[in-house]
């Protein structure tokens, strides 16, 4: 073994880890719990005590000073934001997208939604010096065709792509889908294995809504959340494992009026109580003429923000 904590396993247990050429932390982390019962053919219960062991020699024990919080590289990635390419738009949320969870993006039609992450497409391939992750994107569209001309307009017209010496379309990777288990195959099986491959660091679907509205019929909620779940959670693993910055497009819904107005309209975003509980983020953009308006709905690290912002041809813009 080469790291001295997993001595401590029993005897049965460190040969099959060697027998399995599992002989460090990193290595092992690597697994599910159900994975490594199968690879080691040991109980889960066992298995869930090697990730716990592997877990603890990971992750430095006690306290530590702020000054080496600063200079650990796992934690400084572990709380990193995305840059949305425009300082307004940034110091609403406090410097960008945050990598710890599923940001929802909902608005109604139109509002500038699948523009917004077309520009988040082209920021994450920045350095990070310029508050880009140095890395490629993934889009995934179940409602339309995934925009290719808007994308080009921004990169040529915008100064944040203009200055760049990047390849951006060569590093967004795009896929479409039409049903939720095309969906679940896809952040399950699809997504890992680009991982493996490319350095990625934001993943997009526009929208999440799109293959959940149609597909169940009111007696199938219980079906439906199941999906759900199973989606959020697979990307709630992938966000914590990569530090991913992952935003889902939302649909929003007609509130009927007896139950009164949700920011001035009669509209709140799709999917009920069974999505909303596997966000971490919730970000809004509204339209009302002549305005338009990018608010923080709620999140955990940010308080209740918002500005005005306008949509050209570079892209989307905040108002001071």
């Amino acid at each position: 073994m080469t790291d001295s904590n997993l001595r401590i396993l029993d005897q049965r247990t460190q040969e099959k880890l060697e027998k399995a050429g599992l002989l460090s932390n990193k290595a092992i982390i690597k697994f599910s719990i159900q994975e490594l019962s199968k690879l080691l053919d040991v109980s889960q219960t066992d298995a869930k005590k090697v990730l716990q062991a592997s877990a603890r020699g990971l992750i430095k024990q006690g306290f530590i000073s702020e000054s080496e919080l600063i200079r650990n590289k796992t934690y400084s990635k572990k709380w990193r934001r995305l840059t949305l390419g425009c300082n307004i738009l940034d110091m609403t949320v406090r410097g960008g997208i945050s990598v710890c969870g599923i940001t929802e993006l909902a608005g109604e039609s139109g509002c500038g939604k699948t523009q917004l992450c077309l520009q988040l497409a082209i920021t994450v391939q920045l350095h990070e010096d310029n508050g880009g992750f140095n890395s490629g994107a993934v889009f995934i569209c179940t409602e339309d065709k995934f925009p290719s001309s808007r994308l080009q307009q921004i990169i040529h017209s915008s100064p944040l792509s203009s200055q760049q010496n990047i390849k951006f379309t060569d590093n967004i990777f795009i896929e479409h889908i039409a049903d939720s288990e095309g969906l679940k195959h896809c952040v399950i099986s699809k997504l890992p294995e680009l991982l493996t491959v490319h350095k990625i660091g934001l993943i997009v679907i526009d929208s999440i809504a799109a293959v959940f509205r149609a597909e169940y019929n009111y007696n199938e909620g219980r079906e439906r959340a199941k999906d759900l779940r199973t989606i959020g959670l697979q990307l709630h693993l992938i966000s914590n494992k990569y530090n991913i910055s992952v935003v889902c497009i939302n649909q929003v819904t007609d509130l009927p009026s007896n139950l009164g107005e949700v920011d001035g309209t009669h509209r709140i975003p799709a999917m009920g109580l069974a999505w909303a509980n596997l966000i971490t983020c919730r970000l809004l953009m509204t339209k009302t003429d002549p305005h338009r308006n990018f608010s923080v709905e709620f999140a955990p690290d940010l308080p209740a923000s918002s500005c005005q912002y306008v949509i050209s041809k570079t892209g989307v813009k905040g108002l001071s």
